[in-house]
């Protein structure tokens, strides 16, 4: 009878893996806002006003970066990993401002009683308005609650493809 060989598995460290994922966007949505703005010229004599379409993109995920040693847990027989994921937040929000987009950010009126010069200032205060007003709506529209789902569906994967045979998730 041949001697038996013991069979040793070795799996990668788990920090290791969900780290390599670092910066974690996983959801990206379009929005659109209208803003109406006005701005007195001249004195309080006249007011000059604008209507701006803004269409922006907003996307959030996990910062992975964020997970220290003590966020994740291999249990002892080295099948489970347990992970405390750190919270999901707004990656980054932006207008858009590509005319070849098929939503783009755009002046469609500008309303100026005297023929004076246009200030840039109104245009960047509604720009301004806008931007709130889209992450506003994305953090009510739960876009957080949805990039931390997604978020973990991927991170399993990962975990689950190195060979560990199941992932938890604790909340903090």
């Amino acid at each position: 009878m041949p001697p038996l060989t013991p069979t040793i598995v070795v799996r990668p460290p788990a920090l290791r893996q969900v780290r390599a994922l670092a910066d974690l966007t996983t959801v990206s949505a379009m929005m659109s806002t209208v803003v109406e703005a006005e701005q007195p010229r001249v004195g309080d004599l006249v007011m000059e006003r604008l209507l701006l379409i803004a269409c922006g993109k907003v996307n959030a995920g996990v910062d992975l970066n964020k997970l220290s040693e003590d966020d994740i847990a291999v249990s002892e027989d080295g099948k489970t990993v347990t992970i405390r994921l750190p919270k999901s937040e707004l990656k980054d929000i932006f207008l858009i401002d590509d005319s070849t987009q098929p939503c783009t950010t755009k002046v469609y009126d500008r309303t100026n009683l005297l023929v004076l010069p246009e200030t840039k200032e109104l245009e960047g205060q509604a720009r301004e308005k806008a931007l709130q007003a889209i992450r506003d709506t994305a953090i009510q529209s739960g876009i957080l609650s949805d990039a931390n789902k997604n978020a973990r569906t991927v991170i399993e994967r990962v975990l689950l493809l190195a060979g560990y045979e199941r992932v938890v998730f604790v909340e903090e």
